[in-house]
């Protein structure tokens, strides 16, 4: 762990500007439990350590802020508002599992969707419930229950999770977590709650403020990256153990730097370069960007969040 960490705690909720969809902006309050930050610059782009994290109730993550804006999705969706979008843990019973039956049995460590169609007498999210927070020095521990995340359901959730989060310094922290399942006899049934497959974690982040990804391996020690993104629904599960342990997603960082101007051609239109110094003879260049054909793999294209955020025309 590094020297000269400082942590801060806050359990009070807040209005701040997390930059997320205002179909569910109003639903973060109900959520909120622990805001926790590292206290480092969150406006350096050139050292980007800096941060701040939102903690629901369930014990997931929900926001993190820095340099870079806001890594977690945008939240769009009026039926998961902050359920499924956010950082979180996963746990699946393959044997009861029967979505094309009716029977879904996926346990959000956030809690269940609000899907009013479905549940009309649904008048608020629900949450998984909080058992307990502690927070010290540089780290908060939280244990929660986490909830079926389709209702209706026929299915008790015997789920446990206890998460830590540490702030490491140097702009590093660390996330740990551990599963109880409380069933009594999960090896024996009906029902046999068994819960034998885990997104570890279900993760994402904005491709507007980390845009380039590469993947480790098992077997090499190259980098792949991943280009073009795909759609989710177009990408299989990677297993762990197929990986070196790790994932990158990568920034974007526009470093300053030294302003050179464009040079001159010749007004006769013969290509060659004319000092600009030639008023008579010679004729700023303007450089144009046109954007490639749809069958080009690497076209040029606006990117309107990155040109807000660097407050500068910014083309990818």
């Amino acid at each position: 762990m590094a020297a000269n960490i400082t942590t801060s705690f806050n359990f009070t909720w807040s209005d701040k500007p997390l930059n997320f969809s205002d179909v569910n902006k109003a639903q973060e309050k109900k959520l909120f439990l622990i805001e926790m930050s590292n206290l480092l610059q969150q406006n350096n782009t050139k050292e980007p350590k800096g941060w701040t994290m939102r903690i629901s109730k369930g014990g997931n993550v929900y926001s993190f802020m820095g340099p870079w804006g806001q890594a977690v999705a945008p939240n769009v969706l009026t039926k998961s508002p902050f359920m499924d979008e956010v950082w979180q843990d996963v746990a699946v019973s393959n044997a009861l599992n029967n979505p094309n039956g009716g029977k879904a049995y996926f346990i959000h460590q956030a809690g269940a969707y609000f899907d009013q169609a479905a549940n009309p007498t649904l008048l608020s999210p629900w949450y998984s419930p909080n058992a307990g927070a502690f927070c010290l020095g540089h780290s908060c521990s939280i244990v929660s229950w986490s909830q079926h995340a389709h209702l209706p359901t026929t299915f008790n959730s015997s789920k446990l999770v206890f998460t830590r989060y540490t702030n490491c310094g140097d702009g590093v922290y660390e996330h740990v977590f551990g599963i109880h399942n409380m069933a009594t006899d999960p090896s024996v049934g009906p029902p046999s709650d068994t819960l034998d497959y885990f997104n570890t974690l279900w993760w994402g982040v904005r491709t507007s403020a980390f845009r380039d990804v590469v993947r480790s391996s098992s077997s090499s020690s190259n980098l792949t990256e991943i280009t073009p993104l795909p759609n989710w629904d177009a990408v299989g599960v990677l297993p762990v153990s197929q990986t070196a342990g790790y994932t990158v997603f990568a920034e974007y960082v526009r470093f300053d730097s030294p302003t050179y101007p464009l040079p001159c051609g010749s007004r006769n239109g013969n290509g060659s370069f004319v000092p600009c110094s030639d008023v008579a003879n010679s004729i700023p260049l303007t450089l144009k960007l046109k954007a490639g054909p749809k069958s080009d793999p690497g076209p040029c294209y606006y990117q309107q969040s990155l040109s807000e955020f660097f407050k500068i025309y910014t083309v990818r």
